[in-house]
């Protein structure tokens, strides 16, 4: 994973916390979104995001960092991301209900309609299946597309695009011929594939 996506996934944790008054544990952050990271990766892009001032860091020892986003933070996440320029970490959404579908309004990132999501559903059932039929997978390689796959519906439920969950999964089944396609089509549902 590239550093502009783990300053970004930093920056949307934090700002999904930016009213709670608390501090967090940087490298525990990113554990939790299943980031593989060590304390000199955490304390550089502990300091880019200090210098880019966008939080409010605690450097407690050379392992731990804690921080907060502040105001700056808050504006950046709200119009811009390291990854992609010119397209905001985090999503403001007007939904409006529909029988059929829920349509996501000012958003030009993304939009979960009812048919994507059932197909999206779909093919996580199939992919399940799949992993529980094909004993010739090791129980390790199933227990972390069953992750991806909790990640990935998680997103759904969320009606947010579950992009990086989704790019795990596609990292992971690599060249596992009884799922990759199925991975693939659920990608391409997303605008990923």
């Amino acid at each position: 994973m590239k550093q502009a996506e783990k300053k970004d996934i930093i920056l949307r944790y934090l700002y999904e916390k930016r009213d709670d008054n608390q501090d967090y544990n940087l490298n525990e952050i990113l554990v939790s979104q299943g980031v593989e990271t060590n304390p000199t990766e955490v304390a550089r892009l502990a300091s880019d995001l200090k210098k880019d001032h966008y939080i409010e860091l605690k450097d407690l020892s050379s392992v731990l960092k804690k921080a907060r986003i502040n105001g700056k933070g808050i504006d950046y996440c709200e119009s811009d991301s390291y990854s992609n320029k010119g397209q905001g970490i985090v999503y403001n959404y007007h939904i409006n209900n529909s029988p059929q579908a829920n349509i996501i309004v000012n958003s030009n990132r993304v939009s979960i309609n009812q048919k994507q999501h059932d197909k999206a559903e779909s093919i996580l059932a199939e992919i399940r299946k799949k992993l529980l039929e094909d004993e010739s997978l090791d129980l390790q390689f199933k227990q972390e597309v069953m992750e991806c796959l909790a990640e990935i519906k998680d997103g759904l439920t969320n009606k947010k695009a579950p992009k990086y969950a989704i790019k795990s999964l596609l990292s992971l089944v690599g060249d596992t011929a009884s799922i990759t396609g199925l991975a693939l089509s659920l990608a391409k549902i997303f605008g990923f594939g």
